[in-house]
């Protein structure tokens, strides 16, 4: 006989389900699943990005869907501060980042295909996704690292008419003076007045 009462029974909580992407559909009685949130470009989240179409923060066309979503990372992931192509919605999605915690999010690309969804993804479930935000949108007035400097001068180029290589040369400038500034800041000063000067006398040269 027994004399030992066999152990009670551990009923396992299920695992959530980590949150995935969803294709929407025009398919008769279909239904988005419940707590799904759409994320098309008929909403806020959707990616402002679109193959064959200009490119916000630089020069050309959007090459491709997976261009678009790897502009779509960069620009979202840049600093508010160096943001101008659609630089609203970009403060609205970081600011409602949160609410997208724990959803499934709605698309129309098919399941395989680059999709925009998949940083939302990526980005709302971190568990620091407050303090991501509110890095993103600090009160910084000016860029603080080489991305940042390289994402607000594309913009800045495009919009003035700048060449590309006229941008690039201008980023390897200020990347020298900010790294200059870190280790001697007097010695940057004086490098940007002379700049400044140069840039000057230059300007009366054209005139």
């Amino acid at each position: 006989m027994n004399e030992h009462p066999p152990p009670p029974s551990r009923t396992r909580r299920p695992i959530p389900a980590a949150p995935k992407r969803v294709r929407l559909q025009r398919r008769k009685g279909w239904r988005m699943p419940a707590g799904a949130i759409k994320v098309d470009r008929s909403t806020t989240f959707g990616n402002p990005f679109v193959a064959g179409e200009p490119n916000g923060l630089g020069w050309g066309l959007v090459r491709d869907d997976e261009h678009a979503v790897w502009l779509y990372r960069q620009w979202l992931t840049t600093p508010t501060r160096s943001i101008v192509f659609e630089a609203d919605r970009h403060r609205t999605i970081l600011e409602r980042l949160h609410t997208l915690a724990g959803h499934d999010l709605a698309c129309w690309c098919a399941e395989g295909w680059p999709c925009h969804v998949d940083v939302l993804l990526e980005l709302a479930n971190r568990p620091d996704v407050p303090e991501v935000a509110r890095l993103l949108l600090g009160a910084w007035s000016a860029p603080r690292s080489p991305v940042e400097v390289s994402v607000a001068l594309g913009q800045f180029g495009r919009l003035t008419g700048m060449e590309p290589s006229e941008v690039t040369h201008l980023a390897d400038e200020l990347d020298a003076l900010v790294a200059l500034a870190r280790t001697d800041p007097a010695a940057a000063v004086v490098r940007a007045n002379a700049d400044a000067d140069l840039d000057e006398a230059r300007g009366g040269e054209d005139g």
